[in-house]
Formats: structure tokens, sequence, C-alpha cells
């Protein structure tokens, strides 16, 4: 099934390029709570551990300012987490915003809430990375079961979803584009 959310400008006057950053917002706000909702589950799941793999311990150390300093995957999670929490507030300025719905559709990824170090996530693989890198820990570690449980559940739907849940197929009118190329010869 193909889903254009948003992406419906071929001759529907009422999506406009404002409509579509609404759907793209509304999209990532909602992804984004979904895998706040997810790491949380994760976060109670995995206890105490003193068994890490070269890479986790590489990876967590990277990680500062974090409440969990011996439970390496509980501070990845967290991070995670705080990470998720600036993307919803993100999202959520904008969305609040009239600044957001200008022609300029990269004005939504400036939006700074505080001055934290804290980034919100725009790419899937950010959070792919650090959940494959406890994955392989965990593997490694002889962890297996707990691997193959609620984290291996929250890859495949990053996997499968990304950070917008749907893809965003826009559609332009033909005689757009045919302005546009006699705009620019």
């Amino acid at each position: 099934m193909n889903f254009s959310l948003g992406g419906d400008r071929d001759g529907n006057p009422n999506v406009t390029p404002e409509v579509t950053i609404e759907v793209v917002l509304q999209q990532r706000l909602r992804a984004a709570k979904l895998y706040l909702n997810d790491l949380n589950e994760l976060y109670g799941d995995l206890a105490i551990s003193s068994r890490f793999s070269d890479e986790m311990k590489h990876f967590a150390g990277g990680i500062k300012n974090s409440k969990d300093v011996k439970e390496l995957y509980r501070r990845v999670i967290g991070h995670l987490e705080k990470r998720l929490m600036k993307t919803v507030k993100e999202c959520e300025a904008s969305l609040m915003s009239e600044s957001s719905f200008s022609s300029d559709i990269s004005s939504f990824e400036k939006v700074n809430l505080d001055s934290d170090d804290i980034k919100p996530l725009f790419k899937s693989a950010e959070l792919m990375e650090p959940l494959m890198v406890m994955h392989r820990s965990l593997v490694e570690t002889g962890f297996e079961e707990v691997a193959n449980g609620v984290l291996i559940d929250i890859i495949r739907r990053v996997a499968s979803f990304g950070l917008t849940l749907v893809p965003l197929d826009i559609r332009e009118e033909s005689t757009r584009h045919t302005m546009v190329c006699f705009v620019t010869l």
C-alpha cells in the first residue's frame, strides 16, 4: 500500500507545502512518542549487568551526565530517551509556531528549545546504531535471550518505520514542473 499523507499536491488545492510540513512533524512526533514507550519498557527489562562488549563500553563511555554510571545499557537507553524527548519538544514547538509554516521546509529543524547538549533525532540511524550496539553486546556476553526480546522488537520497528512511520510520496501537478523549467531557461 502506498501512502501519500500530506504529499498529494497533484491537483489537490488543500495540500500545500505547509500541510506537508505539518504532516511530517505530526508523524515524527508520533514516532518519537511510540519509541519513548518502547525504550521505557526496555529500560525496565535490562537489569544490572557487569558484562559488556568493548564496543558497548566505548559507546556508553561517550555519554556524559547520566544517572546510570555502572549500568551501561541503561545509560544508552536513558540518553536515547532524552534525545526522543527533545524530538517531541521540538516537534510540538514547531507545530505551535507560525514560523514552521513557511516555505522554508528546513525551518522546523532549527528550533532551539534550550541550551543543553542533547540533540533531537532526525535520522533513524541515530536511533538504530545504539540499539544495534546494545544487541551485539548482549549477544556477545551471553544474554542472547534478552537481546532477542523487547530490544529486537524495537530494532524491527525502527527498521520498518524509521522516525516518520510512513514514507512521504510528494506528487506535484505536472504544469508546476513545466513552469520551473521555463523559469530556469
